[in-house]
């Protein structure tokens, strides 16, 4: 089961994105639902083995560049077949969402501690899940047009978010 230190079958678990730039709503939903779970595994420091290799879930990542527009470092017909999720002594995912507009959120933030280590890792900010090193990692964040404001909810998030964990 998650959280308890063992594996689990989750082949499934994990869908494939779709890429930065979005065709359809459907897809930018799907997206979301698999970000804010990625963003929540990545805070929980969870390994993942595939059918070629064992990684941790923030590796399955990568930034797009002009040339290859993927988000994802697994190859063709590589699956993942297990998660291995450790258990934090504490953990929170918060998010923001326009429930008059849309069911996904805008920005989502996970939150995990262990011992005096905290993990933070935003949803719905950039194309993959954001790991923040610190808060003020966000004073350096350069939102595209239009979008400056889910700084500030991040801001408010993640300052949340670390009072839960305390």
């Amino acid at each position: 089961a998650v959280g308890d230190g063992h594996s689990f079958d989750a082949y499934r678990a994990l869908g494939e994105p779709t890429g930065a730039l979005l065709a359809t709503p459907w897809e930018a939903v799907a997206n979301s639902i698999v970000y804010a779970t990625a963003a929540a595994l990545i805070a929980l420091r969870a390994t993942m083995r595939t059918s070629s290799r064992e990684l941790p879930v923030e590796a399955r990542y990568r930034l797009p560049t002009e040339d290859d527009r993927d988000v994802t470092t697994l190859e063709p017909g590589e699956l993942i077949l297990e998660l291995d999720v450790p258990r934090p002594d504490a953990s929170v995912y918060l998010k923001a969402m326009d429930r008059q507009r849309w069911s996904f959120p805008l920005v989502g933030v996970a939150a995990a501690g262990t011992g005096d280590e905290r993990r933070l890792v935003l949803a719905g900010v950039a194309p993959i899940p954001w790991v923040l090193d610190s808060p003020e990692a966000l004073d350096a964040a350069t939102p595209l047009p239009g979008t400056a404001y889910k700084v500030e909810i991040a801001r408010a998030l993640v300052r949340r978010a670390l009072e839960t964990l305390a």
